[in-house]
């Protein structure tokens, strides 16, 4: 029989330390269980992803506290790789039945895609090269991401003598 009367610790950190909402390469959490009595079946990952691909759970480590069991660590890694706008909280609750207290809910998106631009210009051209009136041009964007304040032009236009 044992008696446990220490709340389990749960703590995520991401391995960027930045607090961006995009990223434009992959993400790497460490999930860290504070608890003597640890069985990995007992954490709980909600993982949301707008793109459906899931992180891959590590397997577990343990750096055991001889001074005090109480603080033995189990450590977890989560590796956010694929493209896709995620939220991840981690929950967990011991076998006593005592619960951590939930990991602050995590959210961001990762993107790797590079945008797509397609330039069309719209006139008559005059001999196959030059335009005989001004020329319209049609820009598309695609771009999961896309934000218009972000989009720099720089136009040159030069007259033929």
């Amino acid at each position: 029989m044992s008696i446990d009367k220490t709340n389990p610790e749960v703590s995520v950190n991401f391995h960027d330390d930045s607090q961006k909402a995009i990223y434009k390469e992959k993400r790497v959490a460490t999930v860290q269980v504070r608890e003597r009595n640890f069985d990995e079946q007992d954490v709980k990952f909600s993982v949301k992803n707008t793109d459906h691909m899931m992180p891959v759970v590590s397997e577990w480590k343990e750096i055991v506290d001889e001074e005090n069991p109480d603080n033995t660590l189990h450590i977890a890694t989560l590796e956010f790789d694929q493209d896709g706008e995620y939220e991840l909280e981690v929950n967990y609750k011991d076998l006593a039945g005592r619960k951590a207290e939930k990991s602050e809910v995590q959210k961001f998106t990762i993107d790797k895609t590079s945008p797509m631009i397609e330039i069309d210009m719209h006139s008559e051209k005059d001999n196959g090269f030059y335009y005989a009136k001004a020329p319209t041009a049609t820009i598309r964007i695609a771009e999961k991401n896309f934000d218009a304040n972000k989009v720099k032009s720089k136009r040159k236009c030069q007259r033929s003598k």
